[in-house]
């Protein structure tokens, strides 16, 4: 008779090559796919390969054509990028967005495939798998949060997390690195930071255009509504709330945009994906001896899981 301790060892043992056979067999049909697709309706990310870097906003506004909506130091820090062909400046990108799908879904990567939003994002090639990766990223690395800050902008209400949790460490992280690079660039060439401040103004006036979106609200009763989320995930330990609040705040709540919303599969888990297949303990892929001693967690230094189980506290502070 077998013991289910044996059992967990066998189940253990076969975890990680499993995990990683979905996982290359996503990549495989994936890669397929993008390869088949070709030029596909890439309506986004043609707008980031024919960007003037010396007139980036020229003209733009929400669904025009080939409009350029985030900061200079996007297109500054992408323009290197641009000296590839455009076939091949197309597929690098959608493969970064499916790699960043696979950091999100593991070895769920495959079923999410085909789902219609994260199809549709792969086609249009925007960003909103990327940001979803830079969230949780940005529970680990703050500065993550400059790349939603520098792109879609409004998102970037999920950093109330850490203002809530009194987590300024990791705060002052966030917004100094935003800040930093927002200065070598302002400094690089500060007209084109007065263009995207005009254009946010003007958009930001502009009617609602709620026949494109999915939540049929006005961008700031969003930002409010997601505030409100994000809020009540960091009193209560809900990861999750984070990227569900970052959809919420999206600028246009376009249908790819729900593809943001896979931000939280990693984070509805005290132990996502990556961590069941290494054997780490906690959500950032550290132990949880690790997090303690960095004195991260809930406010006060302690994470729910430091100590025994959720809700548990220590003996000793």
């Amino acid at each position: 008779m077998v013991e289910l301790g044996g059992t967990t060892a066998i189940a253990t043992r076969f975890r990680r090559p499993v995990a990683f056979g979905l996982v290359l067999a996503a990549w495989i049909v994936g890669g397929w796919w993008l390869l088949v697709l070709g030029e596909g309706h890439p309506v986004d990310v043609r707008a980031y390969y024919l960007v003037d870097l010396d007139h980036p906003h020229a003209g733009a506004r929400v669904n025009a054509r080939d409009a350029f909506l985030y900061s200079p130091a996007f297109v500054q820090l992408t323009e290197s990028l641009r000296l590839l062909p455009w076939a091949t400046f197309r597929l690098l990108w959608r493969a970064g967005e499916l790699a960043a799908l696979t950091a999100l879904a593991g070895p769920f990567t495959l079923p999410f495939l085909f789902t219609e939003p994260i199809a549709s994002e792969l086609n249009a090639g925007n960003i909103h798998l990327l940001l979803a990766a830079a969230i949780v990223a940005g529970f680990r690395w703050p500065a993550a949060w400059a790349f939603v800050l520098l792109t879609k902008v409004t998102p970037g209400v999920g950093l109330l997390w850490f203002a809530v949790r009194r987590e300024w460490r990791q705060l002052a992280i966030a917004l100094g690195t935003t800040l930093a690079i927002v200065a070598v660039s302002a400094v690089l060439a500060p007209g084109l930071w007065l263009d995207w401040v005009a254009l946010l103004a003007r958009e930001a006036a502009a009617p609602p255009r709620r026949e494109w979106e999915v939540v049929m609200l006005p961008l700031a009763w969003r930002v409010v509504v997601a505030a409100v989320v994000i809020v009540w995930g960091a009193r209560n330990d809900r990861r999750w709330a984070v990227p569900l609040g970052a959809f919420l705040a999206l600028p246009v709540t376009w249908y790819t945009g729900l593809s943001l919303l896979a931000g939280m599969l990693p984070l509805v888990s005290h132990r996502p994906w990556w961590a069941q297949i290494t054997g780490r303990n906690d959500r950032d892929g550290g132990t949880t001896a690790d997090r303690v001693g960095r004195g991260e967690g809930r406010p006060g230094g302690w994470p729910r899981t430091a100590i025994g189980g959720r809700g548990s506290t220590p003996s000793v502070r």
